[in-house]
């Protein structure tokens, strides 16, 4: 997605998934899991007691600036440690790699959830194959 996308796919911490959020716009710690959960598909919401520590330790590191109304944003060290320096997000978001490498990003997620919880439901498998459809449609355009 970013320039240093490779690193956040890697590592999958809670830091980067912060960064990434609070580079779209100023957030809350309640509002940085609310989109977590939202990205995540409702697979996974963060907890206020690992949101916030990590927050601090963002904060101690210099790669986020709380403001007064306690929102985080994204410093511009934290912008170098992303690969996004000088360059806007939509920049990033809309070329078909960084799509595809979210894309894969969520697979290897699902593919977790997967082993962890058991076997999806039908309707969940009816909808990965709607979207694996979609694909090759895609692929044959």
């Amino acid at each position: 997605m970013f320039g240093n996308f490779g690193a956040f796919k890697k590592r999958g911490s809670l830091r980067y998934w912060i960064l990434y959020l609070i580079y779209s716009k100023p957030m809350s710690g309640a509002e940085i899991m609310d989109e977590i959960e939202k990205h995540s598909f409702g697979l996974w919401r963060p907890s206020p007691g690992s949101i916030y520590p990590a927050l601090e330790t963002l904060l101690k590191e210099g790669l986020v600036n709380r403001r007064p109304d306690g929102r985080y944003e994204l410093s511009e060290k934290g912008k170098e440690d992303l690969g996004i320096n000088g360059m806007t997000q939509s920049d990033h978001l809309k070329t078909p790699e960084s799509v595809i490498d979210e894309i894969y990003s969520y697979v290897q997620y699902l593919e977790d959830i997967v082993r962890k919880e058991g076997k999806l439901s039908e309707s969940e498998r009816r909808r990965l194959k709607d979207i694996a459809d979609k694909i090759q449609e895609i692929e044959g355009i």
